[in-house]
């Protein structure tokens, strides 16, 4: 998860005006009250209000995303899945669920069982793809 955070860094540090302003936008998105974190809470608002992802695949990817352990997202937490949604970098086994987070298709424990263990990669919610879709990259 290192190498994905110093990725999306240097993704952020490259962005032009209007890029800061869109990721910007989608941190005010995910920070529901505005006091510069996003709880737990607000993090699962967030993703199952279009209905794009499994309840029990968020704790995992909170805990990912969560660098400094705190229990909350700062901005540059946040910029981390703002990178992973879209380098493509977003994937879970099929399997089990488990977030993928190297350059795999499924979780050693799933690899070779009868369950599907190939990756999937989640379509972000409507209103971040129309973020999204406005930055360049």
């Amino acid at each position: 998860m290192d190498e994905i955070r110093e990725a999306a860094r240097a993704y952020c540090d490259n962005f032009s005006d209007e890029q800061k302003q869109r990721a910007s936008q989608f941190f005010q998105l995910l920070d529901a009250d505005g006091d510069g974190r996003v709880s737990t809470r607000e993090f699962l608002d967030f993703l199952l209000k279009e209905e794009r992802i499994a309840p029990d695949l968020v704790p995992q990817l909170f805990q990912k995303l969560d660098a400094n352990g705190d229990g909350v997202l700062d901005f540059w937490e946040c910029m981390t899945l703002y990178y992973m949604t879209r380098a493509g970098r977003l994937v879970f086994c099929n399997g089990c669920g488990s977030y993928l987070d190297g350059i795999r298709f499924a979780c050693v424990p799933c690899f070779g069982s009868n369950v599907n263990g190939r990756g999937r990669e989640l379509d972000p919610p409507p209103g971040l793809k129309l973020i999204l879709s406005s930055v360049r990259c």
